[in-house]
């Protein structure tokens, strides 16, 4: 029975990436950085690994010991972002050591949002990335794994992942709408698109490109996207509270200043090399606005 060392294996993502591994068959080792979530890892019919990405050490020897790894873990610290990009870089790094020469797969997670506002422009996963932003340096250092004989690929999530009662994103919303008694977009920028995806598809993309993804390959896990104004407005009826313009520079009051920002992206991405090479659907029609509502 094959064996898989998944990270992040108790988070949104991570629990249904290790559902579909056992589902398949599959021996899966999921590492949590919390003692508490190791239940239910157990409970997901995994082995709990309790670790940390800052010492990938001794993560790094379950490894070896894997056919696999499958990295979801990251710490999303919000206040120190880049220093939680430089532990996943280092923790991919140590990764593409103890597996140089083996091909064996790694599969790591980045986001469509390290390209940046791409404003009307579709971002497809054949085409050459743009000027990358955020993630974007832990991306760099996982393709460059597959120059050391390591089968790594990386999966491209879109800014909301929803779906089976979860996603960070959504919920910041919600709350801020609930806090402030109304839904609220960005004026002259409600208008942008963001992409989606649901989260059951995202998982299997994990799992296709742990299968057979191709070395150095960037996989996109969205091929819809919804505008930011029309989630607002399915949240203002979700609440029974009016839904309200605001101005660019007032985003950081009403959502966590940390990723605001991000609300105001073009962010639109394609799947066209998720398709072709790996034969991944988007299986769920539904948007985020109608789950939301």
């Amino acid at each position: 029975m094959p064996k898989v060392l998944v990270t992040g294996a108790s988070g949104y993502i991570g629990s249904e990436v290790v559902k579909l591994l056992v589902a398949r068959g599959y021996e899966v080792i999921g590492l949590t950085s919390r003692p508490e979530a190791a239940q239910k890892v157990k409970d997901l019919g995994a082995t709990p690994l309790i670790g940390d990405l800052n010492e990938p050490e001794e993560i790094t020897k379950v490894a070896k010991q894997s056919d696999g790894v499958i990295h979801l873990g990251f710490k999303h610290d919000w206040k120190n972002f880049m220093e939680s990009v430089k532990t996943d870089i280092k923790f991919i790094e140590a990764i593409t050591e103890a597996y140089a020469g083996t091909n064996k797969p790694f599969i790591t997670s980045s986001s469509t949002g390290t390209q940046g506002d791409t404003s009307a422009k579709i971002l497809d996963d054949m085409q050459p990335t743009g000027t990358p932003q955020h993630r974007a340096a832990a991306e760099v250092a996982a393709v460059k794994g597959s120059e050391r004989g390591v089968r790594t690929s990386v999966v491209r999530l879109p800014p909301f992942v929803h779906g089976n009662n979860g996603s960070v994103f959504i919920t910041e919303v919600i709350e801020a709408a609930e806090r402030r008694r109304e839904a609220n977009f960005i004026e002259g920028v409600g208008s942008n698109a963001l992409g989606i995806v649901h989260v059951d598809d995202a998982a299997l993309l994990y799992l296709l490109a742990f299968e057979k993804g191709q070395a150095g390959a960037i996989y996109h896990a969205t091929s819809r996207w919804t505008s930011f104004k029309k989630m607002a407005e399915a949240v203002s009826k979700l609440l029974n509270v009016p839904l309200k313009g605001i101005a660019k520079d007032q985003a950081s009051q009403v959502w966590n200043p940390d990723f605001a920002f991000l609300f105001s992206y073009d962010c639109r991405g394609t799947a066209t090399r998720s398709e072709t090479e790996l034969g991944w659907r988007d299986t769920h029609p539904g948007g985020i606005v109608e789950d939301v509502a």
